[in-house]
């Protein structure tokens, strides 16, 4: 009795301890992340790591031009809400028990994560433009930069960009800036915004989960689902940078396939994405060598160049020239000019080919169980005219990697040569039925699989567990999993071990279980959002199909409001997941299969695109 008094004891005393709103600190953040300018947990509060950075490529650019640096420096971190001795013990225990509970003041407490000085770097010169870049800053803040607030952050799914040059002290003038983000609560943003919609927009209320979050743009299980807690955590779960450019860079670049079977070559189009520098025009060279991956595997393939014009913000985009290389390639794809919406960009296109030969053309990828993850690193690099003419005094080279897996990846719907299971038409039944399954390389491949949820209730805590998740999903022999749709999208590890291991992605915009609402501040940000996913996630072999949503068609069913007023939200789900999501998916991953929802009835038509 007295050992188990005394446990008792302690646990009261953990408790109590808790309820005074104690705070474990959790571990520094890993010194080599990438473009941080300091990087915060999805937990209330965490110690932050503060980088001044450039932008640095992953690997040095195959050619002798001059690239940036990163400079890491460790600062201190201020947060309002409790103060620092009182943050120890409670983040130990917040999954077990009632310690969910026991956590329920943080989602109605003030958040603001604040770097209270640091200087103006001295590379800001009169021709270059710094950036305040923000990543996975979930959700509603304001960004505060010596006191004034220089953004507003509305999404925890894609970054903001903002030009802070005329803001930032200058350089040797003894004075320190600060930077502050303030949060919102996200129990408070959402009840706003659903009390100021016309009329109400149902949701699956779980039990002791957080109301009105169809309302905000952040993982729907932040506010608790029948497997999760409800925290509705704050925070930054990637980064912040300040970025010095003096000509436009390289950011991103999503991958297209063109297979042409009877000459066995393969066409591999890279969209190269370009962020312009303070909305200017610009010119330079983009490059594609083909570089030596894991295990030293090397394309066949000559590099290829592509001399590119960016117009100005707005301008319109000029015709493409051709490649110059003596590489047997095609000319270079359509660009694509996304204006004013994701950071400024301008798409470029290049392309290299893969011979096809006697032996049936390159080594292919194939899922998990049907043959080898053959991948091919590519490394793309764009050099600004400046850097060509004079290396010394030219513009930095940006420069990043892709990793390519030749396939082809087929949604089969064609009819059902079976009558299936349930009523006939005369029923009520479908009049006809279709087939639904994949076929990668030609072949029918039977979709082994699972469901892949957040791994952790703190996103920050994402990236280590989703490489974890992987790697058991392939020794399950799984070659298949769908991210639903009720939680975050995963960070790059999640896909590049999904390419390496052969698991195909049945991806999911993030809706879940809700009707949405459309007014137009609304449909931006999910336009945006799928902007910049599409093109994230495009450049993976693994990814297989687009979602719309889980679970949105049967719910019309589930609430009052949609069955008396059917028509009404009909309206709303064609606004956001045919005329918004859809649309600009296809706008930036032309090719890649898409269904507006799971489980669904399909569509009748893909071009238009029309429900059944």
């Amino acid at each position: 009795m007295r050992e188990g008094d005394e446990l008792a004891g302690k646990r009261e005393g953990r408790m109590q301890r808790a309820r005074k709103g104690r705070i474990e600190r959790s571990s520094p953040v890993d010194q080599s992340m990438r473009r941080a300018l300091f990087s915060l947990s999805l937990r209330p509060l965490r110690p932050l790591r503060f980088l001044f950075c450039l932008p640095t490529p992953h690997h040095p650019p195959p050619h002798p031009h001059p690239t940036t640096t990163t400079t890491p420096f460790s600062l201190s971190r201020h947060a309002l809400g409790k103060s620092p001795p009182e943050q120890q013990q409670q983040q130990k225990n917040s999954s077990f028990s009632f310690g969910e509970l026991d956590l329920r003041w943080a989602a109605n407490a003030p958040w603001t994560f604040s770097l209270p000085s640091f200087e103006t770097p001295p590379s800001i010169s009169a021709s270059s433009t710094a950036e305040l870049v923000l990543e996975g800053v979930d959700a509603v803040a304001s960004i505060e930069l010596n006191g004034e607030v220089v953004a507003r952050c509305e999404s925890a799914f894609y970054p903001v960009v903002v030009d802070v040059t005329s803001k930032l002290y200058p350089a040797g003038s003894g004075k320190t800036n600060s930077l502050s983000i303030v949060f919102d609560k996200a129990l408070d943003s959402a009840a706003a915004r659903a009390a100021a919609y016309p009329y109400k927009v149902p949701y699956v209320g779980q039990v002791g989960a957080l109301p009105d979050w169809n309302h905000v743009r952040k993982a729907a299980s932040d506010f608790g689902w029948d497997w999760g807690p409800a925290f509705a955590p704050v925070g930054v779960a990637v980064g912040v940078s300040l970025e010095v450019h003096s000509s436009a860079r390289l950011v991103g670049a999503t991958v297209r396939q063109t297979h042409d079977r009877e000459k066995g070559t393969v066409d591999v189009h890279f969209d190269a994405i370009l962020r312009r520098c303070g909305g200017r025009a610009d010119s330079g060279t983009l490059v594609v060598s083909p570089v030596a991956g894991k295990g030293g595997l090397v394309a066949p393939v000559a590099p290829v160049e592509v001399e590119v014009a960016i117009p100005a913000s707005g301008a319109p985009s000029p015709a493409p020239p051709p490649p110059t290389s003596a590489a047997p390639a095609p000319a270079a794809g359509a660009e694509r000019h996304f204006s004013g919406d994701w950071d400024d960009t301008f798409t470029a296109s290049a392309t290299v080919r893969f011979p096809g030969g006697p032996g049936g053309g390159p080594r292919l990828w194939w899922p998990h169980g049907y043959g080898e993850q053959a991948l091919f690193d590519f490394e793309l690099a764009f050099v600004p005219a400046r850097s060509a003419s004079s290396p010394e005094e030219g513009a930095p080279v940006s420069s990043l990697r892709r990793r390519v897996g030749l396939r082809t990846i087929e949604l089969v719907r064609e009819p059902a040569p079976f009558s299936p299971p349930g009523p006939t038409p005369e029923q009520g039944g479908p009049e006809t039925s279709e087939t639904f399954y994949f076929r990668v390389n030609g072949v029918p491949i039977f979709a082994k699989g699972a469901n892949y949820i957040p791994p952790h209730v703190f996103h920050s805590r994402a990236p280590a567990l989703a490489l974890l998740a992987m790697r058991n999903a392939a020794a399950a022999h799984m070659n298949m999993v769908r991210v639903w749709g009720g939680g975050a999208y995963p960070p790059d590890a999640f896909f590049d071990a999904a390419d390496e291991l052969g698991i195909l992605v049945w991806q999911e915009f993030m809706a879940a279980c809700a009707l949405y609402p459309r007014d137009a501040n609304f449909l931006e940000l999910c336009r945006r959002e799928v902007k910049y996913q599409a093109a994230r996630v495009g450049a993976h072999s693994s990814l297989a199909i687009w979602g719309g949503n889980n679970e949105l068609e049967p719910a019309f069913s589930w609430f009052p409001e949609s069955r008396a007023n059917e028509k009404l939200f009909a309206v709303d789900y064609a606004a956001l997941f045919i005329d918004v999501v859809h649309k600009t998916l296809k706008e930036v991953h032309p090719g890649v299969a898409f269904i507006d929802s799971s489980p669904t009835n399909c569509s009748l038509s893909e071009e238009p695109y029309v429900k059944r």
